[in-house]
């Protein structure tokens, strides 16, 4: 059985916003477990007046605000290569899912992956994306999106960890390790 959300919940902090600037967000409850499912346009071009990031920006308040694994499908505007050099990939906690196919937009003679998913982490291995090749809104195709397992039951321990600190002594000067002699008054 799937659910889908509308709005917002009751719960959800007010700053929390379900859509923003050209991004819609829904929450979906199915089989046991909620997920937000954002889908978005990005604009054209290297983003000079910052319009792409703030769309992220927004997109990441809702997620992070909402605390509940995201799916993000969007005409990006940008190759998977550039969204990860960017680093929204990582800002996101997600991965990159792009469908079987060399291009997703055949716009004149630039043939390119714009149109792909950014997923959670924690859904790795839960989501597949295919291609929708026949659809009325050229010259980019469509994606298929199909959560087929269970979410909750796909949880592992992942060696994912912050790097170790240095050891003690290398975190202070050499002139902090022995306190100076202060006369008194």
């Amino acid at each position: 059985n799937l659910t889908v959300n509308l709005g917002k919940p009751s719960w959800a902090d007010d700053a929390v916003k379900m859509s923003g600037l050209d991004w819609v967000a829904t929450i979906h409850r199915l089989q046991g477990t909620s997920l937000i499912f954002i889908a978005a346009y990005f604009e054209t071009g290297s983003d000079p007046d910052g319009r792409n990031q703030t769309r992220f920006n927004q997109i990441l308040a809702c997620k992070n605000g909402l605390k509940m694994p995201t799916i993000l499908t969007a005409d990006f505007n940008m190759t998977p290569e550039q969204l990860q050099d960017l680093g929204w990939d990582r800002m996101f906690d997600g991965y990159v899912a792009k469908p079987e196919v060399e291009f997703t937009c055949n716009s004149g003679e630039n043939k390119r992956m714009l149109d792909f998913a950014l997923i959670s982490v924690s859904l790795l291995g839960v989501v597949t994306i295919r291609p929708v090749l026949d659809t009325p809104w050229s010259p980019h195709i469509g994606l298929d999106l199909e959560v087929f397992r269970k979410p909750k039951l796909n949880r592992a321990k992942q060696i994912r960890a912050p790097a170790p600190l240095p050891p003690p002594p290398d975190l202070r000067h050499p002139e902090d390790l022995v306190a100076p002699l202060v006369p008194w008054g």
